[in-house]
């Protein structure tokens, strides 16, 4: 898994959605210089602050961390991870389980987001690249949200948090 995986997964719950999906969207494409713009100006136009480690993992990506933009962020803020279980079935269910069937899944979880009141999904893979599943599976949610994950890795606070509050949509694809 690459830091910028990482960066963009600890960024999940304090850039706003559409920002960070664009962002991981480009980091599937593999458009390593696009995402270090596109990142910067998120960053710089939300005012979202990094900590030692995102920035420690920035550098190693090569992101120029003497830019003004870094330079001029408030400190970081935490990513707001309050879930609940979502127990009711959703239309999204579907979508997401034939996005799915295309990548090795060990299962899928439907949590709801507290902050704007989200479906959320957790998409476990036994294997493969997180982030081409994560820019392959977010579209055509319906504002619904998506995290890809592997199975029983260490997650930050935002995925571990809805991956615990999650309730199985289907298991082993």
């Amino acid at each position: 898994m690459t830091a910028w995986v990482t960066v963009l997964r600890r960024l999940a719950g304090r850039l706003p959605d559409d920002e960070l999906a664009g962002l991981r969207s480009t980091l599937g494409a593999g458009e390593f210089e696009d995402l270090e713009r596109s990142l910067l100006f998120a960053l710089a136009d939300h005012g979202v602050g990094v900590d030692e480690v995102e920035r420690a993992l920035l550098a190693e990506e090569g992101v120029r961390l003497e830019s003004p933009v870094i330079a001029d962020l408030p400190p970081p803020a935490p990513a707001d991870v309050r879930f609940r279980p979502e127990p009711t079935a959703s239309t999204v269910d579907d979508k997401v389980l034939a996005g799915a069937a295309s990548f090795p899944v060990v299962r899928v979880l439907r949590a709801r987001r507290l902050a704007g009141d989200k479906l959320l999904y957790v998409v476990e893979l036994s294997g493969g690249s997180v982030s081409t599943a994560q820019a392959a599976l977010h579209w055509g949610l319906g504002g619904a949200l998506l995290e890809a994950v592997l199975d029983g890795e260490d997650l930050p606070p935002y995925q571990a948090a809805a991956r615990a509050a999650g309730i199985a949509v289907a298991t082993v694809i």
